[in-house]
């Protein structure tokens, strides 16, 4: 039987420190300074972390008692504090009990404790989902359903979460038809996606990859570059079936590069390879699903837009791609091709106990 990985919700339990790495322009490593880090780097806090998140600039987490924090950008409210300019190097507190965060480009989506969903920040593109395009500084209660168990590690300029009866809703940017709703008109409130029944999503930033609760792996969006079907170059509006297999588990989507875990922790993917961000040794874009790191047995991965993540099932954590702010967390600046290992804390060589990295750009959160 599935059972979904970590994600932002509805996953196996995980508690730990939260570790911030890379850029920190905005604060968004949360650290209290804007000073790059080339080492994850604890987040003076005494919480303990369930759940974490990278948007651009801002990045968030769930602790064990069920509190959010946010930190980083406060430009267009997506600290959900009222305030919409400047930034916090530290973070605060979103008021009430949640479940689940995540963060996208310049908003963030929440699911209460109580089983309500919530949006707030950017709303260009109605990616908060309350039927306007009218930025929002504070949470706004979306809909009236109170039955939302999951959101994904991260998003772009859309949104998506899955209901308690496995339903997917995707909303916001549709430009290259990434909602999935057969149209390429934006959608500012959640909306329905076909018929099936979905595990986890993915939302990227021109396409979306998800899982179904068959085991199969769907992808819709922007196909350009051949990234979701190899045999032609247009975007898919609706999911359409990437490959047979029926032993995926999660997908985790970029820019116009994903990956995505099989039940028996092999690891693939699939998209453009620039910097070399697939971990392949090499800069090749990639048209069909390819193996990455054979020799390891994988548990979860995220897909940034210049980098990769991954963590194998002995939780040492591993990443590959650009590296100008150390957000690789290899205690270096330079690119790396091949999957290298990310070091410890305030040390020079690699530890276990990593159990979820979440990457967004140029910089990196993770429970560790």
């Amino acid at each position: 039987m599935l059972t979904i990985p970590y994600g932002a919700s509805g996953k196996t339990t995980i508690v730990g420190g939260c570790y911030g790495w890379g850029d920190s322009y905005c604060g968004e490593t949360g650290l209290g300074n804007t000073t790059n880090k080339y080492l994850p780097t604890a987040i003076a806090s005494t919480n303990k972390f369930v759940q974490v998140s990278a948007g651009y600039a801002h990045a968030g987490g769930i602790t064990d008692t069920g509190s959010l924090f946010l930190w980083g950008d406060q430009t267009y409210g997506k600290l959900g504090n009222g305030v919409t300019s400047n930034y916090t190097t530290t973070p605060i507190q979103v008021a009430g009990l949640w479940k689940a965060v995540c963060c996208g480009t310049d908003h963030t989506i929440a699911i209460r404790s109580d089983g309500y969903l919530f949006g707030w920040g950017r709303n260009n593109s109605g990616q908060v989902g309350d039927n306007t395009t009218t930025d929002r500084s504070t949470p706004v209660q979306l809909g009236t359903s109170s039955n939302w168990i999951y959101l994904p590690d991260k998003m772009y300029n859309n949104s998506a979460a899955i209901n308690s009866t496995s339903q997917l809703y995707v909303w916001g940017d549709n430009t290259y038809g990434q909602v999935g709703d057969n149209t390429k008109v934006d959608k500012k409130v959640p909306t329905l996606i076909g018929t099936d029944t979905w595990l986890n999503v993915s939302p990227g930033n021109a396409i979306t990859t998800a899982v179904n609760l068959a085991g199969q792996l769907y992808g819709w969006g922007n196909n350009t570059n051949k990234e979701l079907q190899n045999n032609n170059t247009k975007n898919y509006l609706v999911p359409q079936l990437i490959n047979v297999a029926t032993d995926w588990v999660k997908s985790s989507a970029g820019y116009n590069t994903w990956l995505a875990l099989k039940e028996n922790g092999t690891m693939w993917g699939c998209g453009l390879n620039p910097n070399g961000l697939l971990g392949l040794g090499n800069t090749t874009d990639q048209t069909t699903p390819v193996q990455i790191g054979a020799a390891y047995i994988w548990s979860d991965m995220c897909q940034s837009r210049y980098q990769s993540y991954f963590i194998a099932t002995d939780t040492t954590a591993w990443a590959a791609g650009l590296n100008t702010f150390g957000e690789l967390g290899t205690n270096d600046t330079a690119t790396h091709t091949s999957l290298t290992q990310i070091i410890g804390p305030n040390s020079t060589s690699p530890v276990t106990g990593w159990t979820l990295i979440v990457g967004q750009d140029d910089y990196a959160q993770g429970i560790l």
